[in-house]
């Protein structure tokens, strides 16, 4: 049966809009409260994203391809737009992590 689920895309789908379901509330939570550390929202806010990166890490396992790791991709992404010159970065080696993306 495992077989056929990879096969079949089909749980991969519906694990893509449990994901982004749990982001879009997570934005509209962020985007409504203040949520602080200590705060009701604070904890659902990190509790919806880490249920989103779990999400993630699952529907990329489930694509059977080895050693691929999203936490690396995402701080590679991370690291890109964080030293952008948008906010004021110098952005070294920005071709090689464009690079290494997917």
């Amino acid at each position: 049966m495992v077989n056929a689920a990879r096969q079949s895309g089909r749980y991969q789908r519906v694990g893509y809009v449990v994901e982004w379901f749990a982001l879009v509330c997570a934005c509209v939570l962020a985007l409504t409260t203040a949520p602080r550390p200590d705060s009701w929202s604070g904890i659902a806010l990190v509790s919806m994203l880490a249920f989103s990166m779990g999400i993630q890490n699952a529907i990329v396992r489930s694509y059977g391809i080895q050693d691929l790791a999203t936490n690396v991709m995402t701080m590679t992404y991370t690291a890109i737009f964080a030293d952008s010159h948008f906010v004021k970065g110098n952005n070294p080696r920005w071709q090689r992590r464009v690079g290494s993306g997917p």
